[in-house]
């Protein structure tokens, strides 16, 4: 066995007589700062005597110097020197468990998984019957529960219910896990196949409840009945759920490979115990999804779940079958994305960000999925005579390796990809300095996309950041140098309301001049989504012409346009 994550000290005074087949032991001992692992205990004082065959024993667990639980136990065993075929005998076993009031926060001490905990447990259990059949009796009450969980960066509470030890189970009455916006309800009982032997038949009742919240990796939020069965150490949980509210940062769960350095395999390269003292070894998280055994889980994404990265946020709506061995992954089922943004990244500074129109997420097995989704990106162009040129972005490939193609809509003259590039980043396909082209306009631009671009990306990672967040860089408009033209820049910021109903509101300016604000620079559009393939989007914003101020100071020019779409999508 792995020996390296033990550590603490014994303090022992024992006198042992008699002979190595029939020992009598008697004595005292304390446990201070012990580590098995995961597992931390608090100081433990002892008091034992054992003789024919038989230990009875007092353990008292001490926290800041006042006892707060105290366990009497009688156990048969054979702890004999020489001679002994198996430790656990035939015959009654009897142990009793109290605690009045018992502040939780002596949790701390038994794991580094949970800090601030706070709430109190009164608890009277008692444990007869045999070793291999034994038998429960008591209850245990807990109030006012609660505790952040680092590793899943959520904190839980109010954590209410009682434990009534009945019989070969633990069952759960009326508990309850609060969470930030929805709570947990947990029912069902853990039976004592053996003393030792934990089997788990719980069931779990999600209603808005945060599973995981850990920035730039996963946010879950669920509702749904799931059971978790199985033994303790190799838990299995089945059901459905619906995820709402939930982004899964796709770039980190499938290409990141994590080395984990406990493993005994890398004790000549890596030193094991000093990567424990130092808090670098695995967490709860990693521990518990690797022995985790799911299976046939529903998984449907409800209202507000989406994929994202560093160049896309699309979100999802569909259902897929979750299968889990060990650590192997096996997901079935497609997902739509109905909406979102795709950005390109062409050069260090400069981005342009795509609406996406339509898509799929389809799993055949793995986490790497596929990719079929495709945005568009309406080019103001510097040419009168082209006005406005859509370029769509093919985004295919897998997670792992996504492609990306741009094209004209089948309705406009073909381009190349150099030229769609040209398009996107100078505003025309006719590259030169007898265009037009002001480099000073432009190296701002360059500046202010990116700073708009790390505005975007930053907001869009953080705790209840809107669903869409696009800053939309002005264009200048016209030809020769120093256009004295240019359209405004806008910012717009949508979100979901329900799962049929998308809102998205804007507000354009222009950079270069100092304008007061009114109700006439704000736009919004609705789109209601009657069903998957049917929806109605209405919208209403602002078109502002930009004049350089030398060329007519302070003068803008603002009129609003209005649009209805009905949009009916088939796939083929």
């Amino acid at each position: 066995h792995d020996t390296t994550g033990i550590r603490g000290s014994v303090l022992l005074d024992a006198r042992i007589a008699g002979t190595a087949r029939a020992p009598e032991i008697r004595g005292t001992g304390s446990l201070t700062g012990a580590v098995f692992g995961d597992f931390q205990a608090p100081l433990v004082r002892a008091a034992f005597d054992y003789r024919q065959q038989v230990m009875r024993s007092n353990l008292t667990f001490w926290r800041t110097g006042v006892p707060v639980v105290e366990v009497d136990a009688t156990l048969p065993l054979d702890l004999a020197f020489s001679g002994a075929t198996t430790r656990q005998l035939p015959g009654p076993i009897n142990i009793i468990a109290k605690g009045d009031s018992v502040d939780l926060a002596i949790v701390e001490a038994f794991t580094p998984n949970l800090r601030k905990v706070t709430g109190f447990l009164s608890m009277d259990a008692r444990v007869e019957g045999t070793w291999d059949a034994p038998r429960l009796a008591g209850k245990a009450q807990l109030l006012g529960g609660g505790a952040d969980v680092p590793a899943l960066g959520v904190r839980y509470g109010p954590i209410t219910g009682g434990l009534t030890f009945a019989g070969d189970s633990i069952v759960a009455e009326n508990v309850k896990v609060g969470g930030t916006t929805g709570d947990l309800e947990v029912t069902g009982a853990v039976r004592l196949e053996h003393l030792t032997t934990p089997i788990l038949g719980l069931a779990l009742s999600a209603h808005e409840f945060d599973l995981i919240n850990v920035r730039d990796y996963l946010r879950i939020q669920a509702w749904g009945d799931v059971n978790l069965t199985g033994t303790l150490a190799h838990p299995v949980l089945t059901g459905a759920g619906r995820f709402t509210n939930s982004v899964i940062y796709f770039a980190d769960l499938v290409s990141k490979n994590i080395v984990n350095l406990e493993d005994p395999l890398y004790a000549d390269l890596v030193d094991t115990l000093a990567i424990r003292q130092q808090g670098l070894g695995a967490n709860f998280q990693s521990r518990f999804l690797d022995s985790l055994t799911i299976k046939d889980l529903d998984f449907i994404a409800g209202t507000g779940v989406w994929l994202r990265s560093n160049e896309a946020n699309f979100q999802l709506e569909g259902r897929l079958r979750v299968n889990k061995l060990r650590k192997l992954y096996q997901i079935e089922g497609s997902l739509n994305t109905p909406r979102g943004t795709y950005t390109l990244e062409i050069g260090p500074t400069i981005s342009r960000t795509f609406t996406v129109e339509r898509g799929a997420v389809r799993y055949f097995g793995d986490l790497n999925a596929e990719l079929d989704v495709q945005a568009r990106n309406v080019v103001r162009t510097n040419d009168a005579t082209q006005g406005e040129i859509p370029v769509i972005a093919n985004i295919t490939g897998t997670l792992e390796v996504p492609k990306l193609t741009l094209s004209t809509p089948p309705d406009r003259q073909p381009m190349s990809q150099p030229e769609l590039i040209a398009l996107l980043v100078f505003g025309t396909t006719r590259v030169g300095l007898q265009n037009g082209l002001n480099v000073g306009a432009g190296a701002t631009s360059a500046a202010l996309n990116a700073l708009a671009n790390e505005l975007q990306r930053s907001l869009t990672s953080a705790n209840h950041a809107p669903d869409i967040l696009e800053i939309r860089q002005g264009l200048s408009v016209g030809s020769g140098f120093g256009s004295q033209v240019q359209s405004a820049t806008e910012i717009a910021v949508g979100n979901s309301i329900g799962s049929k109903l998308f809102v998205t509101g804007n507000v354009g300016f222009c950079l270069n001049q100092s304008q007061s604000f009114s109700a006439r620079n704000l736009g919004a559009s609705l789109e209601y989504r009657f069903r998957r393939e049917l929806r109605m989007v209405l919208s209403a914003e602002p078109v502002q012409t930009c004049f350089a101020t030398g060329a007519d100071p302070g003068f803008t020019t603002l009129r609003y346009q209005f649009g209805a779409d009905l949009r009916w999508d088939r796939d083929y």
